[in-house]
């Protein structure tokens, strides 16, 4: 997996473990090399990848990391993906913060 849009389909494939490892490197080497809109997307990958494997302490930590990004670079519809992800952290958590 090179692309997170080839990551995205996974998550529908139910590769988790395939997501979650690809997504954790792209996200590694996104911040080394500064690309923001990358690291958004790879973070996106990962929190949806915790949160479907019932991971939900690394969901939270990954979805808050991920919505500083696009706040950073005004993309407000990634903004809209994260704030849906962390809805659904906190219903699966009984969260109502």
């Amino acid at each position: 997996m090179r692309k997170p849009r080839d990551a995205f389909n996974c998550i529908f494939q139910g590769k988790l473990d395939a997501v979650r490892s690809a997504a954790s490197e792209g996200a590694r080497v996104s911040r080394q090399a500064g690309d923001q809109h990358t690291l958004m997307n790879w973070l996106i990958n990962l929190g949806t990848a915790d949160l479907m494997a019932g991971d939900l302490n690394e969901a939270k930590s990954v979805l808050v990391e991920g919505l500083q990004v696009p706040q950073e670079i005004d993309d407000r519809t990634a903004m809209s993906y994260l704030v849906e992800a962390l809805a659904c952290h906190a219903v699966a958590t009984d969260d109502e913060q």
